[in-house]
């Protein structure tokens, strides 16, 4: 079986149009319960990302030096900051 990781599994839900641009933990969270634990779907997005003009940072990004994989763009608003899609 081919394993993707938490940000491929995002990249490829974008490619196939399954989840818009924009997408929320709501948006993602049918796609990838029962392959990813529920509180890393519910986490990994604010961790891991990052304001467009750079202030807020996820906690990975400040803490752990991982490079940021999506802008933050409030009220729980997602987007890839290198989406499949152009």
């Amino acid at each position: 079986m081919n394993y993707m990781t938490f940000w491929e599994s995002i990249r490829h839900l974008r490619r196939k149009g399954l989840i818009s641009r924009q997408w929320r933990v709501s948006d993602i969270r049918p796609h990838l319960k029962g392959q990813f634990a529920m509180k890393s779907i519910e986490t990994i997005p604010a961790n891991q990302s990052i304001s467009r003009d750079g202030k807020v940072k996820g906690d990975y990004v400040l803490r752990r030096n991982r490079p940021p994989m999506a802008f933050r763009l409030g009220n729980g608003l997602y987007e890839l900051i290198d989406d499949p899609t152009g």
